[in-house]
Parts: C-alpha cells; sequence; structure tokens
C-alpha cells in the first residue's frame, strides 16, 4: 500500500513503504534542477575509505513539523536533542555551545546522514554533556537562552517558524535557478536576453580577488556587521549553499549581480576561503545585470516606503531598457511583477514621483510619511484650474477652521479617460466629454415584455431610471471612495464593488415617480425593470454610469460627500 510523503518545502508523493520517514531521489540533480541549492538535499554515498556521490535525495516523512524545541532533560546527565528546520537557528545554538565549559564536541553536528531527520521531518541537533555538574549548567544555560521552559523557541511563532524554513528554501533554490527564463516568466518580455545570457551561465570557482561589488545594489543597504559575522559562521560550518551570481567583465574582473551579503562575509570573517563558488555570466550589459539583481531579490520582504524607493529606481532601469530595445511591453506591469504590487499601486507611485515635491518624497522612502497618506497629498495639490476635481484642496478638510466650510463646499470628480489603458488613473484623467458607456445599449438589450413592443434605447427615457437604480442598489458612499481613493480600471471596478460576490443580488426598487420596478445583478450583467419595460447592462456601463455621475455631482449630495471625504480623512489621520 502506497503512502504518502512529504518534502521540507511542503510538496508531496507517493511510496510504497512502511517506514516513517524516505528519501525522494532526485534524478539529474545540478544546476537547473528546480530542488538546486535546497539545504536540505542529501548525498548519497557509495564506496569506503574513497566515498563517492552516486545520487541525491531529500528525507522525507509522513508528518512534517516546522516547530523548534528542546529536549534537554534538565537536571540530568543525560544527551539532549534540539529538533529544527532552521539551519541558522541551529547554527546560533551550537556557536553558543561550543563556548560553554561542561559539553562534548559534537562530531556530528550538521551531517548529512539520513538518520539526523526524524518522524517529523525535523533535523535533531545533539547535545552531549559532560557527566558532571558543568554539563547539567551547559543545557541549563542552552534554554534559557534559546527556548521557554518548555521547550519552545522563544520570540518566534510556529506559523512565523514555517515561514522562516519556506523562505530559506526558497532563497537558496532561486539563485540556482537565476536565468533569464526566470525573469521571462515574470515579465514576458525582455527581448531576446535568452539568447544572450543562457548561453554563457556556467559554474565556476573564481578567486575572491577577482570579484568586485555591484556597482548599485540597493539591497545591501541594511546588511550589517553582526548579520555578516552571523553568515560567515553559518557557512563556515555549511560551506557555501548558494553560488555568487557574477557578470565577468574581464579575465581578472567579475561583477557581483547578487550575494553580496554572502561575499563581503566571506571577504571579512572566512579568509581562508580562496576561491568561491559562482554562477558566472558572460556578455551582458550593466542594465540586464542590474534587472537579475532586482529579480533575485524579488522574494524579499519590503515595507510599501521601501517599494517606492525601488520603484524610482527600476522604473528608471526599464525606461532605458525600452529605449535601447532589449525590453518589450509595458513597463508598468514589468513594475507590478519586480515589486510584487498591483498595477494600481504602481500608479500610485508614479502619481507621487510626478506630483510630489522632492523633498516629500525623501520623506515617503524614509517612512516618515507613509505611501497612502502621500498620495493624498498629492491629490490635494492638483491645479486649482481644473473644472472638476476629486478633491477640492484636500487641505481644507485636514484644517480643523476649515472643517465647517467644507461641509458648503462643491466636490466633484474628473471624467475618467475613456480607455481602460492602466496608465489611467482616475483622479488625473484629462477633463473631456465622453460617452457615458462602454457601448451603449442595444435595441436587442433594451426589450419589453413578449407582450409589449420592441423599441430603441433612448438615453433620454432610461438615464435618470438607470442612476437611480445603482444609487438604489449599490452603497452610494462606498462606491465614490472606491473610485476616488482606489483609482480602480474599469476591470478593478467590475471585480471589487460591482458584480456580486456570489453570482447574485437584486431586489425590487420604488423609483421616484411611485412606479414599482426591479434592479437585479448577475455575474455577467445587471437587470433593470421599470414599467414592465427591461433594460440589460453589461458591468462596463454600470462603471461608465457610475464614473458620469461622480463627475457630475449626482452619485452623492454635496454634503454626502463631504462626509465620505470627512470619514476617510479621519481616517488617514487615525492610521498615522
Amino acid at each position: 500500500m502506497k503512502t504518502t510523503f512529504v518534502c521540507k518545502c511542503g510538496k508531496t508523493f507517493q511510496k510504497n513503504t512502511p517506514a516513517d520517514t524516505t528519501g525522494y531521489r532526485l534524478p539529474g540533480y545540478g544546476e537547473g534542477h528546480e530542488c538546486y541549492g535546497c539545504p536540505f538535499i542529501i548525498p548519497i554515498y557509495e564506496g569506503w575509505p574513497n566515498r563517492k556521490v552516486t545520487a541525491y535525495e531529500c528525507r522525507c516523512s509522513k508528518r512534517l513539523e516546522y516547530e523548534s524545541y528542546a529536549q534537554l532533560s534538565i537536571g540530568s546527565k543525560s544527551v539532549g536533542s534540539i529538533y529544527s528546520l532552521d539551519f541558522n537557528f541551529l547554527k546560533r545554538i551550537q556557536d553558543f555551545a561550543d563556548k560553554l565549559d561542561g559539553l562534548h564536541p559534537s562530531h556530528e553536528a550538521f551531517s548529512s546522514r539520513p538518520a539526523e531527520y526524524g518522524s517529523d521531518g525535523r533535523y535533531r541537533l545533539a547535545v552531549y554533556p559532560e557527566q558532571n555538574k558543568k554539563g547539567i549548567r551547559a543545557k541549563q544555560l542552552i534554554l534559557e537562552k534559546f527556548f521557554n521552559p518548555d521547550g519552545s523557541r522563544k520570540d518566534v511563532s510556529p506559523a512565523d517558524e514555517k515561514q522562516i524554513v519556506l523562505r530559506q528554501i526558497e532563497e537558496a533554490t532561486a539563485m540556482g535557478k537565476i536565468n533569464v527564463g526566470n525573469i521571462t516568466a515574470g515579465l514576458n518580455k525582455v527581448k531576446s536576453l535568452t539568447e544572450a545570457l543562457s548561453k554563457v551561465s556556467r559554474h565556476e570557482m573564481i578567486p575572491a580577488e577577482y570579484i568586485e561589488p555591484a556597482d548599485n545594489n540597493p539591497f545591501a543597504e541594511n546588511d550589517t556587521d553582526e548579520s555578516r559575522y552571523e553568515l560567515a559562521m553559518s557557512i563556515q560550518a555549511n560551506g557555501l549553499l548558494e553560488p555568487l551570481v557574477l557578470n565577468k567583465k574581464s579575465d581578472t574582473c567579475y561583477k557581483l549581480i547578487a550575494g553580496e551579503h554572502r561575499f563581503t562575509a566571506i571577504k571579512q570573517y572566512l579568509p581562508e576561503f580562496k576561491n568561491i563558488s559562482s554562477m558566472v555570466f558572460e556578455g551582458i550589459s550593466d542594465d540586464e545585470a542590474q534587472l537579475k539583481l532586482y529579480e533575485a531579490n524579488r522574494q524579499r520582504e519590503y515595507t510599501s516606503e521601501q517599494k517606492f524607493k525601488r520603484y524610482r529606481e527600476l522604473e528608471l532601469l526599464l525606461t532605458r531598457m525600452k529605449e535601447s530595445g532589449s525590453y518589450h511591453g509595458p513597463i508598468q506591469k514589468g513594475l507590478a511583477e519586480l515589486l510584487g504590487v498591483s498595477t494600481r499601486q504602481v500608479r500610485k507611485y508614479k502619481g507621487i514621483l510626478q506630483n510630489l515635491s522632492d523633498e516629500d518624497q525623501q520623506q515617503v522612502m524614509k517612512g516618515e510619511i507613509s505611501v497612502d497618506t502621500a498620495y493624498q497629498i498629492v491629490q490635494s495639490q492638483k491645479e486649482e484650474d481644473r473644472q472638476e476635481q476629486v478633491i477640492d484642496d484636500v487641505d481644507d478638510f485636514v484644517s480643523e477652521d476649515n472643517h465647517d466650510q467644507m461641509v458648503n463646499t462643491s466636490i466633484t470628480a474628473p471624467v475618467p479617460r475613456e480607455n481602460n489603458n492602466t496608465d489611467a488613473a482616475f483622479p488625473f484623467a484629462n477633463e473631456r466629454k465622453v460617452s457615458i458607456q462602454s457601448g451603449t445599449p442595444t435595441e436587442e438589450t433594451a426589450q419589453e415584455e413578449k407582450s409589449g413592443s420592441t423599441s430603441g434605447f433612448s438615453d433620454s427615457y432610461w438615464k435618470s431610471k438607470i442612476e437611480f437604480a445603482i444609487k438604489s442598489h449599490y452603497d452610494a458612499g462606498r462606491l465614490f471612495q472606491f473610485y476616488t481613493f482606489q483609482v480602480p480600471t474599469t476591470a478593478e471596478a467590475i471585480k471589487e464593488v460591482l458584480k456580486p460576490t456570489y453570482g447574485y443580488s437584486g431586489g425590487s426598487v420604488m423609483f421616484p415617480d411611485g412606479v414599482h420596478g426591479d434592479c437585479t445583478c448577475h455575474s455577467s450583467h445587471m437587470d433593470i425593470e421599470y414599467n414592465r419595460k427591461h433594460l440589460q447592462l453589461n458591468y462596463s456601463q454600470v462603471d461608465g454610469y457610475v464614473r458620469d455621475m461622480i463627475r457630475k455631482g449626482r452619485l452623492l449630495t454635496e454634503k454626502e460627500v463631504s462626509d465620505v471625504l470627512s470619514k476617510h480623512l479621519e481616517n488617514i489621520d487615525e492610521g498615522e
């Protein structure tokens, strides 16, 4: 009977064995393999004493636990055990233990023996105390420094620890996979880089003295002496699991593309590393190398403010590459992919960059002003000569002295651009007269019931009914706030606010003239019934009506607009 086993990364497979643990063999393991670089891959040896690696495998188990815990038998002289999959954490423990009196050195620590992995998938680090009080005390010190009294890890939840381990696997394997295929899979538009790069990538041992840091590596700004030391100790114990990524400039000059933290750790603390394992690319431009640097660091976690700073750098990079012909396609989409954000967030970054002062932009990058607050500042500073604008000077609303005056201020929104291009951010669209629908309802979509006659669509007849039905069916205040502050494209508005969540919503409507009707939203369209006449609108048309109602001040009254904006600004102040 086959049993399901799970790898450290969460992948599962079935194998016909009753054992609690087993090996998942990796044919063709090496550069380019999907698991290449994973810290949990074990070599399989044959022969003695001249051992030869014949295969590689991942030790797998029926169940998998990521939570670290200590079983140190405090008060006794017995061997203790620490179970974890966070090798960096285990290395810190081992470094601490090596400095204590009362412990025997462990010659098997961080070995690649399959037996070191238990039935729950975790690695076991053994602690060998001397058979005296010093040994007992040493185990106690390890527990006090790294664990809670019950043996659980300090300051890290099980859920967080799982993410730590998965991120370590992801980062370790990412470097083994870096090639243009990964970049084009995300951007899908980098011209001919596959041909230019894939042919020259190779693994080499490069003399450390030939390697130079990248001219511009924004990801190294948070590296510290402490982090470099910890990384160096890990490399010393486990070897360099992730090769550096280099761009060969000459026979004696290799520029770092990725791996500066590892390289500086080796240079500073491991002078015995004369030659360093590296993935070498040759013949790529500085811009292409910079793009690979961003791709290599794409999985890191950044604040919204740090992403804004990256946006400024990446926009210049992709613009240069597009002008040179090495990048095709929308720059905005490429930016969103590399930053790991939505295209809507990219539009916010663009609005801030184009409209906020350099001083305020610096405050955003330092985290002194949030991106959302900066975007509100941008909206408040739009030219006063716009015929209609989303916010008529947000500063008036922020000022307590002008709050009462705000209630009597007429505020309307500009009309959106006619196309749905994602660059057409709603608040910054040019004023123009446009059709209020994306396609006018035709005779076939504006039919009476079978008992009635068919007539052509009359905008003058239906417009007021459509607008009243929209206001009756939706939360008008929420619509106004969403369209004004979220800057949606038509597709985003349809998905997030217009279409019903579960495919259907609706009810009866009492129109202002006393006629009973109905408004029903389906997964693909809205149906409106008035005086036995039926009209069907697709959601692009509904979106057009909503934007027109906002632009012309018919969605909300002036007082309702003021209330919505006041509440929104209060929420911003509370968030700050």
